[in-house]
């Protein structure tokens, strides 16, 4: 493949994994605008507190009632309101608190930093209020502790640990500082009592970590909710007793819910739905709400009569609030003002558009709309102010959303041509002797470029957005325009029919893994599509069969995240072991066959263990010492061999079975055993003997038939213990022979390393079986145009709205599948690398050889 092309396809690939969250996912957060508060010298309270049960579900609370009997009784005596808060996807405690405190959810960006940090600045209901305190762990109150008005008292994430049965304890150090806060107020700082704008938040842990710990339907987390419950009661009474003037409300929720197998991050409605109680000053009892995650913002701002963060697209509910019709029509018009500011903010961002035109409220409409609320606010009329701009709240945050994807339609048509036209281009280059294309555009297609810039220029349109533009212009112009009809003709042909059927497929599968197993049909085949000479594999056709029919079940099994079976994964290793026995006659490195077997007995006694000492700190080192130790057996290998390819096989696959919670592991071992019998195929020339001790050699040729290999083995691989793209498929029990406490870049370590593993055991067999590196290279231009065109109908399945869920999954679909190819390729490389590279003597047979 030319150079040219390479590059050319690395710049267009980059283009195209910007555009779709410069095109979908940009950032919603603006840095300045008009400020907009109730305007009242008497707010309805002083002062909030916050109480978030990170990890609170919805049914727990409601259910349960004997859990909390003070918070119930609040709601059955009609002193409070109540209902469900609904949360975000990703349903993760920095969205879900960033979405009370400061309007709107997280924009996606922040994933790159593990939703630890900010990526960007941005206005807060802390930094708006007089004075605020904030106590609970660290990784959620250094969100806000930068901002000068908020005093924190937070303890190290290190304290949160999943295997204690005392978790309980964390909330009740919130609580105790909570309280000893207070008590010194009245000393220290006796104006903090009388004054406005006050806002507390307490983050309680503990039942987020006991879930993930011990289960959702535990009684170590039934009971921590109990404990908060009977702690919650105190610190009111103590409120009560150190303020004294009935000027304080209460709000008491959660950021997200839970799985029923402990973790979050999905949009299932155990993960998104949150309880909500509410009473206290100028809180209406009695009234169930459902509302939205962000509409707690707005709540405690129209409550506290601060102004509203500049960003916030929540409503405020003004069914929760017990106010005169004067200050709720005041509430009302100020959320109403605020979002007005983001609408004419973006309209200045984008210009005119015609095809907006009945889509979203104009500047003009807005106006009319403050017109007439001036002309009943001089009559009196408050209530009809309240009811006629809450109805139009709705329409106005619609259409914040609306002018925020203005250009989204064009955009995704530029994108989409791109896609093609590159498509074309690297086709016709690499399965035609074409001339190499030149980078730089000619003078008409620069002249042509130039044009588009100025014209653009007039309609507001961003440089981001400009190149979009230029790109399909510039490849449509290197593309061989008077022989195109003639190149392209066998793409018109009914043989290409079945390709874009298995692309259709692999798109399918993202969505219903069960779909994954059909595969197995493929593989099925690949032996005598490989081989015209029936006679050389047809001893093992057999066993090819059964392997491949082996894998057809597991995508119809639930996601590993969802069972728990630990002794199962002990299972594997003991079976390999015996494999390994039986081989060993066979093979000439029999000293690194005893090594292989002996730790795949440890790894299995290792794991039953663990089964009946969960909390040994002796066993989890140990883990982590057998993490290493089956590589160190790889430098007592020569390279290019049988031995060095087992040896590395099962320095994956036993660190693997470590990481396997139930089947998962079995899954990997019929994989391992499918791919040894894959490589023997390839090597069929020679016999069993001669296999085992000469340098791995291959009689594959560069067939049409191993094209879809590495894209199918891959995808059957990552969907058949469970859904790749969804959080909630990963069970962090699967991580306790490692970790016992919270740490999210070991825990995303191990969930990397146990997602890897397997996808590089396949491209080590797929590179052990080509006869050399280069041979690889049709694979790879193969999977690249599969690829695309799997990441092309991807592209017209990104989601912005509805379930977080969904647009998560769009997302990881769109991403894996354009960057397989970029991936794959550096696979290949690593693969040829650790076969290759010379890391011990060789060994006598190898220089008779």
């Amino acid at each position: 493949m030319d150079e040219k092309i390479r590059i050319l396809g690395v710049i267009v690939h980059v283009i195209l994994l910007y555009s779709i969250f410069d095109i979908f996912y940009t950032s919603p957060i603006i840095a300045s605008l008009p400020v907009h508060r109730p305007n009242t010298n008497d707010p309805p309270a002083k002062r909030l507190f916050l109480i978030s049960a990170d990890g609170l579900r919805y049914d727990t609370f409601m259910e349960n009632k004997q859990l909390s009997p003070f918070l119930h009784s609040l709601v059955d005596r009609g002193m409070a309101s109540y209902g469900v808060s609904n949360s975000h996807v990703p349903t993760e405690s920095r969205p879900g608190h960033v979405s009370m405190m400061a309007g709107f959810t997280e924009d996606v960006s922040a994933v790159t930093t593990g939703w630890k940090k900010n990526p960007v600045t941005f206005d807060t209901l802390f930094n708006r209020s007089v004075e605020s305190r904030q106590w609970g762990s660290e990784d959620i109150t250094h969100l806000f502790s930068h901002i000068d008005r908020v005093k924190t008292e937070s303890f190290p994430s290190e304290w949160e640990d999943f295997s204690s049965t005392s978790n309980f304890k964390l909330d009740e150090w919130v609580f105790d500082k909570c309280e000893g806060s207070l008590l010194n107020l009245s000393v220290s700082s006796p104006s903090t009592l009388s004054g406005n704008g006050r806002l507390f938040f307490l983050h309680l842990v503990g039942i987020d970590t006991n879930g993930h710990g011990h289960r959702p339907h535990s009684s170590i987390y039934k009971d921590n909710l109990r404990v908060v419950d009977h702690r919650l009661e105190r610190l009111v009474r103590t409120v009560h007793e150190v303020f004294g003037d009935n000027k304080t409300a209460f709000i008491f929720t959660s950021d997200h819910g839970m799985t029923d197998w402990g973790s979050h991050g999905g949009g299932s409605e155990v993960e998104t739905q949150t309880p909500l109680v509410i009473w206290g000053s100028g809180v209406r009892g009695g009234v169930r709400e459902s509302l939205e995650q962000v509409d707690i913002c707005p709540l405690i701002a129209s409550l506290l009569s601060i102004p509203f963060p500049i960003n916030n697209l929540g409503i405020v509910r003004t069914s929760l609030l017990s106010v005169s019709p004067r200050y709720e029509s005041n509430a009302v018009m100020t959320n109403f003002l605020q979002l007005r500011e983001i609408i004419l903010h973006q309209i200045s961002r984008v210009g005119k558009r015609w095809w907006l035109s009945g889509k979203a409220i104009s500047a003009s409409a807005m106006q009319s709309l403050i017109d007439q609320t001036n002309i009943l606010s001089l009559k009196g009329r408050h209530s009809a102010v309240s009811s006629l701009v809450s109805s139009q709240l709705p329409l106005v945050r619609n259409s914040v959303f609306v002018y925020h994807r203005v250009d989204r339609p064009l955009l995704s048509l530029l994108v989409t041509l791109s896609f093609l036209l590159f498509l074309l281009v690297f086709y016709l280059h690499s399965s035609h002797s074409l001339p190499p294309p030149g980078l730089l555009p000619s003078l008409k297609v620069t002249v042509v470029i130039a044009s588009i810039s100025i014209m653009s220029s007039f309609m507001i349109v961003s440089s981001s957005h400009l190149l979009y533009i230029i790109l399909p212009v510039y490849l449509l112009s290197i593309l061989p325009i008077r022989s195109l009809p003639t190149l392209i003709s066998p793409l018109l042909s009914f043989s290409s029919l079945p390709p874009l059927l298995l692309i259709i497929s692999l798109n399918l599968s993202f969505y219903e893994r069960r779909l994954s197993s059909l595969f197995t049909i493929f593989l099925l085949s690949l032996p005598k599509s490989l081989y015209n000479n029936q006679s050389i594999v047809s001893q093992w056709t057999t066993v090819w069969s059964i392997l491949s029919l082996s894998l057809f079940p597991f995508p119809f099994l639930p996601p590993s995240g969802l069972l728990s079976f630990p002794l199962l994964s002990s299972f594997p290793p003991f079976i390999l072991s015996i494999l390994l026995r039986h081989i060993r006659s066979i093979v000439p490195s029999k000293s690194i066959i005893d090594s292989l077997l002996s730790l795949s007995i440890l790894t299995s006694t290792l794991i039953v263990l663990h089964s009946i000492f969960p909390s040994s700190s002796i066993l989890r080192f140990m883990s982590w010492l057998l993490l290493p130790l089956p590589y160190l057996l790889v430098y007592r290998t020569p390279p290019r061999s049988i031995s060095r390819l087992l040896s590395l096989s099962v320095s994956m696959f036993l660190p693997y079975c470590l990481l396997s919670s139930s089947y998962e592991s079995l899954y990997i071992l019929l994989l391992l055993i499918f791919l040894f019998v894959f490589t023997r195929i390839s090597s069929c020339h020679s016999s069993s003997i001669l296999f085992f001790n000469l340098p791995l050699s291959s009689s594959f040729s560069s067939s049409s038939s191993l094209q879809p290999l590495p894209l199918l083995l891959t995808f059957l691989t990552l969907f058949s213990t469970g859904n790749l793209a969804s959080l909630s498929s990963f069970s962090p029990s699967s991580l306790s022979r490692f970790i016992s406490v919270f740490s999210p870049f070991t825990m995303a370590s191990l969930l990397l390393l146990k997602l890897l593993s397997p996808i590089l055991l396949i491209f080590l067999h797929l590179r052990a079986s080509l006869p050399s590196l280069s041979s690889s290279t049709s694979l790879l231009s193969s999977t690249l145009i599969y690829s695309d065109l799997l990441s092309l109908l991807f592209f017209f399945q990104l989601r912005d709205s509805g379930s977080w869920l969904d647009i998560g999954m769009s997302i990881a679909h769109y991403v894996i599948s354009l960057c397989s190819s970029l991936a794959f390729y550096f696979l290949f490389l690593l693969s040829d690398f650790l076969l290759s590279v010379p890391l011990n003597p060789p060994t006598k047979h190898f220089s008779n050889a």
